[in-house]
């Protein structure tokens, strides 16, 4: 059977849901509600932190599927949305969530089968792949269980500080919780949030896009992440007081002009900027025809009502998704693509910056074939560590993975070409960049701000690792030739059946059946 058949019975099977015979805003409602009932019991339960972590990013990209569903073919009318508990509808957004696993695996099959990177066999309705599982999969563990940027960002609110603020100003009336937010609670709970999430953000607040800048755009995002962990505390923290546990309370529904209103009033920013930041924030707005929550976690219910669901806003990476949405504007895209280059350039001063504190020259320049993005000398001990620097939008599908993959494919070649240059003695490189002698030794690696490729790509000359992890061996090392034994012999990497575990598993769609494989943590 030819395969673009078989993905069109697993799309069409996937599809099938009562969902989309309501309309779209109570569809949305329905989808949004499950998944923050979904967010309430990983909150609660035991689990490893990297196990959660994990389950935070497999929640986004599970929820998207039936939400581009229903924004695809849900009618669209104005329509009383009944935000009340219908077990019914639980269920249906319960069974189609847990299908969206499967799903979300034939999503990452298919594309490498195109690319003739995995084959299929078909017998009957079963689908058999050709991948290579005895040695594990390292590299995407790494990229899985591995904090995004190698470094120490998790975030840690004060949610007691939030729940006292506004513990005055919260009521519930009506079977619906509220919380009457004045400018003087909103700002204070803003501050309370941001006070958590600085180590988070690295991206210039000036860069200027079409409608504004990119401070004002996570201004904005921010606020309306700190407002919804607000009510994510209190129905998390007070769900035994609620029918359903807080089922139907945890989406924040909120008329259009009334965030506006609030937004401006609290971030002080003009009300044209808050606008046109919501514009974008909304799914499927400025013509993405195949939105994601991820970039786009705000939901226009089109009677003036928004819905917002806390779990997508609090756990956004918010510079990773603004980046990934300016990305995919027609009138962003060239903007965003003129300051790439800044990104690596900002990279090399906070790294520079931390590296002085041990001791350690950095340097970079212009080579015969290549930019030399960075170089970390010890003098003392006559060692250079050369980096190739890459920082892009971390990828979210198989499409991106494929992408990235070869920006650090081409990292690595490039990273040959400065081993090959301080191999050949290159006087440029060593006497006007690197200001050394022909004694020092050598190494060369790709830094990767947060992804650090497929398992398929890397090489076995040059180690490829996230510069956040990078800086946490260099401070653990007496010195640099003791870092770079420990990155060639990639002892940084998970360690199958000790650090994770790939566990078969089989996935259907409809008539379909396929055996996969997915990762476990065992690292608490």
């Amino acid at each position: 059977m030819n395969i673009r058949k078989i993905e069109y019975e697993i799309d069409s099977a996937f599809e099938d849901n009562i969902l989309t015979s309501i309309p779209y805003s109570q569809s949305i409602w329905e989808l949004l509600s499950y998944l923050e009932h979904k967010h309430y019991e990983l909150s609660v339960m035991e689990g490893s932190i990297h196990d959660k972590s994990a389950g935070v990013d497999n929640m986004i990209n599970f929820i998207t599927h039936p939400l581009r569903v229903c924004f695809k073919t849900c009618t669209r009318r104005k329509y009383a949305l009944k935000a009340a508990y219908s077990q019914s509808n639980a269920n249906a957004a319960h069974e189609w969530y847990g299908r969206a696993y499967d799903y979300n695996h034939f999503c990452s099959i298919f594309p490498l089968v195109h690319r003739k990177e995995l084959s299929l066999d078909i017998e009957g309705y079963d689908l058999k792949t050709n991948k290579d599982l005895s040695q594990g999969v390292p590299y995407e563990a790494y990229n899985r269980f591995v904090h995004k940027t190698g470094a120490n960002e998790r975030s840690n609110v004060d949610t007691l500080a939030i729940l006292d603020a506004v513990r005055e100003h919260t009521f519930y009336i009506g079977n619906k919780l509220a919380i009457s937010w004045t400018a003087t609670l909103s700002k204070l709970v803003i501050n309370i949030f941001k006070g958590s999430q600085a180590a988070r953000y690295h991206l210039p607040e000036s860069w200027q896009f079409s409608r504004f800048t990119f401070g004002e755009f996570r201004e904005i995002a921010i606020a309306i992440s700190a407002l919804s962990y607000a009510r994510y505390a209190i129905t998390t923290l007070s769900a035994e007081e609620f029918p359903e546990n807080g089922y139907s309370q945890r989406v924040w529904i909120i008329s259009k002009n009334e965030l506006i209103k609030i937004l401006t009033e609290s971030t002080e920013l003009e009300k044209a900027t808050v606008i046109s930041v919501l514009e974008y924030l909304t799914f499927g707005s400025k013509g993405i025809n195949y939105p994601d929550a991820a970039t786009q976690p705000l939901f226009d219910l089109e009677d003036g009502n928004l819905a917002i669901s806390p779990f997508l806003f609090i756990n956004s990476d918010v510079e990773r998704n603004a980046c990934a949405l300016f990305n995919q504007i027609v009138e962003d895209k060239a903007i965003y693509s003129s300051l790439v280059d800044d990104k690596e350039k900002i990279l090399f001063e906070e790294l520079k910056g931390e590296l002085a504190i041990f001791g350690y020259r950095c340097e970079s320049g212009k080579v015969s074939g290549t930019d030399l993005d960075m170089a970390i000398i010890d003098d003392k001990n006559k060692f250079v560590l050369t980096v190739e620097l890459k920082w892009f939008i971390e990828p979210a599908e198989i499409r991106e993975v494929n992408q990235r993959s070869q920006e650090i494919k081409k990292g690595i070649k490039q990273a040959k070409v400065i081993r090959s240059l301080l191999e050949s003695n290159d006087e440029n490189l060593y006497r006007n960049i690197l200001k050394i002698d022909s004694s020092y030794n050598y190494y060369s690696i790709v830094g990767s701000f947060n992804w650090i490729g497929a398992d398929g790509i890397q090489d076995e000359e040059i180690p490829v690792i996230k510069v956040g992890n990078l800086m946490s061996l260099i401070k653990s090392c007496s010195s640099l030739s003791s870092v770079a034994d420990l990155l060639n012999s990639r002892q940084y990497l998970p360690v199958p059946n000790k650090d994770y575990n790939v566990v078969t598993i089989n996935i259907k769609s409809g008539n379909w059946n396929c055996e996969w494989y997915g990762l476990k943590s065992l690292v608490e």
